[in-house]
């Protein structure tokens, strides 16, 4: 016999209520030529029962092991494929009758795709579809920071060979891990079609968010370091009003017996190695006094004129000032930083600015998805901002708050047209304790007697 055209392998760990939804929607696929294996690994409740009865289909091999987590199973059926193609589904998401299809006519008609993904439903528990996850088009996507999918992406298998299968030293976010070594040597294509149905429920991996994005870290430090990607010197800078020109300022404001929130934001910059200068700027001489007490090495002390402090002024006549009293030759890039998000952990600082050589972006901003709708006035009263007529709870995950205090800048770019953005502007998600904001004195006693 002929080898199959597709691999698509089927992983489950104790979803038995939703993998005979998978399976069939795999069965019933337009495209046949497709090997099946399901890969159940070390479910304790009634999933084998369900797995069993697909066990005479002669295009399915199932695989019953001990439990050894998602990235192992990836290259467990990496090994035993023998498609042209191979897909991951999840055992709780299910696919479209033409979805094998389309994206085999794709890598079919273009050898020199790597992968194809498409866009795809977002279903709840009882399969009612709540939104429709719509990507940018291939070719008008100018910033890769965006993965595919880890399941439902078609990927040629000799590619996925070639890049050494999946790295075991993750244990999740294999989508991140294929996107990046991908988009930098093969051409990927996302089809403008939702073609399969991604289940949103309590006991999805998606919901821990901590886990995903100190992964995803350490993908991209891994990444960069092994293709010896140039990281830039870079320069901090923290601009302080103080408190003599912000009667809400919290920089001095106490955290524990020791340090202050400024202390706070100095001591966590000063980890990462990728930062070897930081630069305070503020009009208040308390501000200047205190951190001349403190004598932290590594951070420069520069006093500005109390009119680039006004409410009126904005972040770029700061960073001017401080430009023309540092030697920028040497630095590449710089990073402002906000004392109102004291929290900010390097691991995102580091991803930032690793972000930006990756992903080859001018700026890059730290966010976080936000579930808010914003509204503005108008003569008619408040107007949503954007289009919010069939505007649900998760369609708004695609909308970005900025959050956690951070952008980082590429120096030349910066010069060109003195702006933050206007470029390719990338992004970083931040964690929720990274992204709380402190505006007021008030806010920091709740935070301290919690």
């Amino acid at each position: 016999m002929n080898s199959p055209k597709v691999t698509v392998y089927i992983t489950n760990y104790n979803y038995g209520h939703y993998i005979e939804k998978a399976i069939n929607s795999v069965l019933n696929q337009s495209y046949k030529d497709i090997e099946i294996f399901i890969i159940d690994d070390g479910s304790t409740d009634n999933s084998i029962e369900v797995i069993e009865k697909f066990a005479s289909f002669s295009n399915i091999k199932i695989i019953y092991q001990k439990n050894k987590g998602l990235i192992v199973t990836n290259n467990i059926a990496l090994r035993l494929a023998q498609g042209k193609y191979i897909m991951r589904l999840d055992a709780d998401d299910y696919l479209d009758t033409n979805a094998i299809k389309l994206m085999v006519y794709e890598l079919e008609n273009d050898p020199s795709l790597g992968l194809v993904f498409p866009n795809y439903f977002i279903v709840d528990e009882n399969e009612n579809i709540i939104n429709i996850r719509v990507r940018i088009p291939s070719e008008m996507n100018n910033v890769k920071d965006n993965p595919a999918h880890g399941a439902c992406t078609l990927i040629r298998t000799k590619y996925l060979r070639t890049i050494g299968g999946y790295d075991e030293s993750f244990t999740c976010q294999d989508g991140y891990f294929l996107w990046i070594n991908f988009f930098s040597k093969f051409k990927t294509k996302n089809i403008e079609t939702p073609l399969f149905y991604y289940r949103r429920h309590n006991n999805n991996l998606t919901n821990n968010s901590e886990l995903i994005l100190k992964t995803r870290s350490k993908i991209i430090s891994k990444f960069v370091s092994k293709n010896d990607y140039k990281i830039g010197n870079t320069l901090a800078i923290i601009p302080l009003r103080g408190p003599k020109f912000n009667l809400n300022s919290v920089a001095l404001e106490k955290i524990n017996n020791n340090d202050t929130l400024l202390d706070l934001k100095i001591k966590e910059i000063l980890k990462s190695e990728l930062i070897s200068k930081i630069v305070v700027t503020s009009p208040d001489n308390e501000i200047i006094e205190f951190l001349e007490s403190r004598s932290y090495d590594n951070v420069i002390v520069l006093e500005r004129e109390p009119k680039l402090a006004r409410l009126n002024s904005g972040l770029v006549d700061t960073v001017n000032h401080v430009l023309e009293n540092i030697d920028q030759s040497k630095f590449e890039a710089f990073v402002t930083f906000s004392v109102h998000f004291p929290f900010l952990n390097v691991l995102h600082i580091d991803n930032a600015i690793k972000s930006m050589y990756l992903f080859d972006t001018d700026s890059v901003i730290s966010v976080r998805t936000t579930n808010d709708r914003y509204f503005t006035s108008s003569k008619n009263g408040l107007k949503p901002i954007i289009n919010q007529n069939n505007f649900t709870k998760l369609e708004r995950d695609d909308i970005y708050k900025y959050s956690g205090g951070m952008i980082v800048t590429k120096l030349d770019f910066y010069k060109r047209g003195y702006n933050f953005f206007g470029g390719k502007n990338g992004h970083v998600i931040v964690d929720e304790n990274s992204s709380l904001e402190i505006n007021s004195k008030e806010q920091l006693k709740k935070i301290k007697y919690k």
